[in-house]
């Protein structure tokens, strides 16, 4: 999203703020900070000594890399490498110090058993030398653990002590830097200046812990000092304002070494020559005319010194070289120089010289790297590669060359590093980074598993041996369902969930799949041929026990028996009497045009509460109008379902890098074959191909039975409790060994969900304003809207407290208003609508012919299972029995969707090679009999696929035909229930009433297509029915037709994005050279006129990009083009 607005009541003194604040402002707002970060990546290869052409992956890490400037400059400041987005920014820290907990606390598994960890110093750790000048011992970016010595000399005669100052720190001048802590060692002996040595050790472990240990080297005595984490040390923060502030105080640093060396070297110097002159007077080789020379030439340089602390580098050198060295020549010989010898392990200094720090640093990334194996009597290091793309997967460090003469030189460290690596080479130098192929995996193009929920969707997909959930272009799991149409562009996602305030009228929720028959009255044809009666009862030949006793079939059609009941390509499913509340809702709930004709009461009522327009499309079905780009244009549920689905199925490609094609999508178990094809249509309208539709508590139970299967010793019973935003579905399964899900019943509730909670809270609150102030709220929707999104944020809150607070500043005619809101009240506002979700369950385990003490788990999906009351109440209806929470609850749909998805595409992993599912049909279907009465062949909850048969005779002498009217539902009266389709069968030969008998056959296969076949009975002839239920569908012209709609909103999108980039790319020139014209007004180093002729370019630049936000690309670059052949050369 490019633009968005800002919109504040009563911000101050009554005023009420509002403002437009677009993408480019921003990134001009912060190009400052955006440059500090590119900076801070180019210091962190210059101290790596490693080109950015060497750069293999570039891992995003932090909310903020989400930023698309951040994004940009660092793609473009890498040559245009992929970043690697496939881990959440927020959780990619968490999720590496769980895999390094996992390996330090034992775990064996292969993929993180011999994962090792090099990690680095983050500063410099150093003493402090005569001067106050720190004097480093192990630089910053030392790979740990490490270990590093430097020998010190005592710096006066007869010293007998010295203090050790340890820092950490950047800066030469210790006072700037870091003070670690301090100790001293004593029992130095007696000797003259710099003869007695004492040795510091530094040692760093790989928690990170220093320890620092002094020896005084002609004695052996030892002191130590352990400074921890916790103990003094810097916080990240810290480390990075002192990296910063080396940089900014580099060159103020260099200087304060030098001139700290220069007259170090300086009093070295006098004590030297003051050492010579006694040896001298001793030994009286010197006359003293030359004696009296030099005690002159060093009193007044010691003079010079007291009275010039703030002498140069060359005066202090100068004095030096010409008062001291000049004036007495070779009678004098200093030494001016301290050796510093460099001990420890050879092979932690081959890491840190061949290897500059780098491959230590790609260690640190834990969160990526997998596992340590063996591959052609070679180490490789295997490390994911989350931005693979086609037949790329693994990225490998695998070592390679010989470092020739060194082996020789060290035998015994190429015996440690080969331990070390468990491998059998000779030869090791650096390491490379390579990509190797990926094995090849049943199908290349993965199919995914969609839950295309009411408020929010997500994807799931199978790959690398688990279920991963799919992050969208916000780095989210989830993705709302929502789309907005906006000033010539259409939002989907988060992007579109931001304007339901202020776009109310062309934002749209998603799920309005619902375009076939709804309940309504049925058209007659008046012609009496309805009028047959029942002879016989139900006769069964279910092919359900086929499927358990003929394995050979099960393998064969385990692809096509996975889908729940449908009816036309479409499910049966229940659809519970709807409840309307009958206070207002605020919220747009465009839900309720599921399954239902735009003349339908209900949603004709509906309508006067939804802040869009709906109109009647053909076959009343209903139509979505919305404003884009100044024309009015009109929308099927199926084509606003379709943008979420091609948006979901956009964000899996990116994850997964590869096309994507094939998908399960979940449904409420509640949709009825109208509603369920529906889907399958939006589906092919995103360019999916729709492999299988599943109920949503299926789903779960898949992904919760998968994991729980090996435990099933005989079968499980499973109780699935899916109550979401805006609707309740239970499901009873059965679980066997062998990997058969069983649905034995569903029931479900279309308008019970969080959003009914969050209505019953919100109409509280416009009671509880009306009492006190005598003002009604029920007109103002801004208010409305304010106070529903406050009481959702309380009903969250109230599941983890029990009491919360409503604060609204002006919510209406400048009144404050703030109220208590407690848990109990919450429970007291919607027991009635607790009590439902219990009675619904009551339901289901009925229907199934189940006590509840049969059933083993209970397994909870939806986010409004979260309510404390919830749970408790069920609970206590199952006698204490623990609630299944283990798995996300607004994951576990799209969880089980993938695994399904992963065994219909070819996936023979042996976790679910067994699985199949045996789902039931949830609405009774029959055929009309006299007065209008149903007549049921096929039971609600009869498991399939199903054949079942009865018998009907004629009504009248000498009928020559029979019509075979097919409904769905539980009703009496078949004018209640829903018209599936007609049946005409002809030719029955004359004869008297109730001789002639006609066989009507209702056959449901695996995808749950229905088909009725009547047979006369006394001639052989039959005629069949396969049910599509096309009254009300989308033609195949209209689905080609959104599709290609789909299509070019993707190019429209895309020509935004390729807009949105060339207006950033010009306000980034315009932020560049308003700095360099800063720059040279400041230095003086471009003529005036030159410089009048930039600004005018600039300003000329700047009013125009300002007045034409819709300009087009071209033109936007030609803009640039002109700008930068001003200004750029003189750069």
């Amino acid at each position: 999203m490019t633009e968005t607005s800002i919109e504040l009541d009563c911000l101050q003194e009554g005023l009420d703020f509002s403002m437009k604040f677009n993408r480019a402002k921003f990134e001009e707002l912060n190009m400052g900070s955006f440059d500090k970060c590119i900076k801070t990546v180019e210091a962190c290869l210059s101290d790596a000594k490693m080109d950015k052409s060497s750069v293999s992956k570039v891992i995003l890490v932090g909310g903020s890399t989400r930023i698309p400037k951040v994004q940009h400059m660092l793609q473009e400041f890498l040559d245009g490498k992929e970043l690697c987005k496939s881990v959440n920014p927020d959780e990619a820290i968490a999720y590496g110090a769980a895999v390094m907990a996992a390996k330090l606390s034992g775990n064996n598994e292969k993929r993180v058993r011999d994962l090792v960890l090099l990690d680095v110093t983050p500063l410099s750790l150093g003493t402090e030398l005569l001067g106050k000048v720190m004097d480093v011992v192990i630089p910053r970016n030392t790979p740990i653990p490490a270990r590093r010595t430097k020998k010190f000399c005592t710096t006066k005669d007869n010293q007998s002590e010295m203090d050790i100052y340890v820092y950490q720190g950047e800066r030469s001048r210790s006072t700037d830097n870091h003070l670690l802590g301090k100790f001293k060692i004593s029992g130095i002996p007696c000797a003259p200046k710099g003869v007695q040595i004492v040795q510091d050790c530094y040692e760093v472990d790989v928690n990170g812990i220093l320890t620092v240990t002094a020896e005084i080297l002609s004695t052996g005595k030892t002191k130590k000092l352990t400074i921890t984490n916790e103990n003094g040390r810097l916080s990240k923060e810290q480390i990075e304002k002192m990296i910063r502030d080396a940089e900014e105080y580099k060159d103020e640093d260099e200087e304060y070494k030098k001139k700290a060396n220069a007259r170090n070297a300086l009093d070295d110097c006098l004590y030297n020559m003051k050492n010579k002159i006694k040896e001298y007077i001793k030994k009286r080789v010197v006359s003293p005319e030359i004696l009296m020379n030099m005690e002159n030439a060093i009193a007044d340089t010691t003079k010079w010194i007291e009275d010039n602390r703030s002498a140069s580098v060359d005066e202090l050198r100068h004095k030096k070289q010409y008062s001291l060295e000049g004036d007495l020549g070779e009678n004098v010989n200093y030494l001016s120089k301290v050796v510093f010898e460099v001990h420890g392990s050879w092979l932690e200094n081959f890491w840190l010289e061949r290897f500059g720090g780098s491959v230590a640093r790609l260690f640190s990334l834990v969160s990526l790297v997998w596992y340590v194996g063996m591959v052609n009597g070679k180490a490789i290091f295997v490390v994911r590669d989350s931005l693979a793309r086609e037949t790329r997967r693994l990225g490998c460090l695998v070592l390679l060359r010989s470092y020739g003469s060194m082996a020789r030189r060290f035998p015994s460290l190429v015996d440690r590093l080969v331990r070390w690596f468990e491998v059998r080479v000779h030869e090791i130098v650096y390491f490379e980074f390579f990509l190797t192929e990926m094995e090849g995996r049943g199908n290349d193009s993965p199919a995914i598993g969609i839950d295309l929920g009411t408020t929010y969707s997500c994807v799931a997909v199978w790959k690398d041996d688990r279920v991963e959930m799919v992050l969208n272009d916000q780095g989210n799991r989830t993705t709302p369902s929502c789309v907005a149409f906006r000033d010539g562009e259409r939002l989907v996602g988060d992007a579109a969930k931001n304007q339901i305030t202020t776009n109310a009228a062309n934002t749209v929720f998603a799920r309005l799949h619902g375009n076939g028959n709804g309940y309504g009255k049925q058209k007659r044809n008046g012609n009496g041929k309805r009028q047959i009666s029942k002879i016989q009862e139900t006769e069964t030949a279910k092919k359900r026990q086929m499927w358990w006793f003929h394995r050979d079939l099960i393998e064969a059609s385990l692809d096509e028996t996975v889908a729940p009941v449908s009816i036309s390509d479409g499910i049966l499913l229940t659809s519970s009497p709807l409840i309307i509340s009958k206070s207002f809702r605020f919220h747009y709930d465009v839900k309720r045009l599921i399954g239902r004709k735009f003349g339908d009461s209900k949603v004709q009522h509906d309508m006067k509460l939804w802040p869009f327009k709906v109109i009647k499309g053909p076959a009343d079905t209903p139509k979505i109008v919305v404003s884009c780009k100044g024309q009015v244009k009109e929308f099927f549920a199926e084509g606003i379902s379709s943008m979420i689905l091609n948006k979901l199925k956009e964000d899996a490609e990116a994850y997964l890098g590869k096309p994507v094609k094939d998908a399960v999508i979940t449904v409420p178990a509640y949709f009825n074959d109208s509603q369920r094809q529906a889907t399958k249509d939006a589906g092919t309208i995103a360019g999916l191909n729709i492999i299988r539709l599943i109920n949503e508590p299926t789903a779960a139970a898949i992904a919760y039975g998968l994991d729980k299967m090996p435990g099933i010793v005989d079968k499980m019973n499973v109780v699935v409790f899916d109550l979401g935003g805006g609707t309740f579905d239970v499901s009873l399964l059965t679980i066997a060994k062998g990997g058969a899900f069983e649905v034995k019943a569903v029931a479900g509730d279309t308008h019970l969900g969080g959003e009914d909670f969050d209505e019953r809270m919100v109409s509280h609150c416009v009671r509880e304003f009306k009492r006190r102030w005598n003002k009604d709220l029920t007109g103002n929707q801004r208010a409305l809207g304010r106070l529903r999104f406050a009481c959702e944020k309380a009903k969250r809150i109230l599941s983890c407290s029990t009491e919360t607070s409503i604060d609204l500043d002006c919510l209406q005619e400048g009144i404050d208003f703030s109220m208590k809101f407690y848990r109990a009240t919450f429970e007291e506002l919607n027991m009635v609508l607790f009590n439902n979700c219990m009675k619904t369950l009551e339901t289901c385990l009925s229907r199934a012919k189940m006590d509840k003490s049969c059933v083993h788990k209970v397994i909870l999906v939806g986010g409004s299972t979260r309510i404390p009351k919830v749970q408790r109440m069920l609970q206590e209806f199952f006698d204490g029995k623990e609630l299944c929470k283990w798995m996300n609850l607004d994951e576990a749909v799209a969880h089980g969707a993938a695994l399904m998805a992963a065994k219909l595409s070819g996936n023979h992993d042996k976790r679910f090679r067994d699985l199949f599912l045996l789902d039931v049909t949830p609405l009774s279907l029959g055929t009309q009999i006299y007065e209008g009465i149903m007549d049921i062949v096929i039971p609600r909850n009869t498991p399939i696929p199903t054949k079942m048969v009865k018998k009907y005779k004629t009504m009248w002498d000498n009928q020559p035909s029979m019509d075979i009217e097919v409904y769905q539902g539980e009703k009496s009266k078949c004018t209640a229930n829903h018209l599936l389709g007609n049946l005409v069968v002809s030719g029955i030969p004359c004869a008297l009433k109730g001789v002639r008998q006609v066989r009507v056959c209702f056959e449901i296969d695996a995808n749950g297509i229905l088909t009725v076949t009547a047979k006369i009975l006394s001639t052989g002839k039959t005629h069949k029915l396969v049910v599509r239920n096309e009254n009300g569908r989308l033609s195949k012209e209209e689905i080609k037709k959104l599709a290609k709609d789909v299509d070019k909103y993707k190019h429209e999108d895309q020509e935004c994005k390729k807009k949105e980039d060339a207006r950033n790319a010009l306000s980034g020139s315009l932020y560049k050279m308003k700095n360099k014209i800063s720059e040279y007004n400041i230095k003086k180093r471009v003529h005036p006129e030159i410089l009048k002729v930039m600004e005018k370019v600039v300003a000329d630049t700047t009013g125009w990009l300002e007045n034409n936000q819709d300009a087009p690309v071209d033109e936007l670059q030609r803009k640039k083009v002109r700008l930068e052949s001003v200004c750029t050369p003189t750069f």
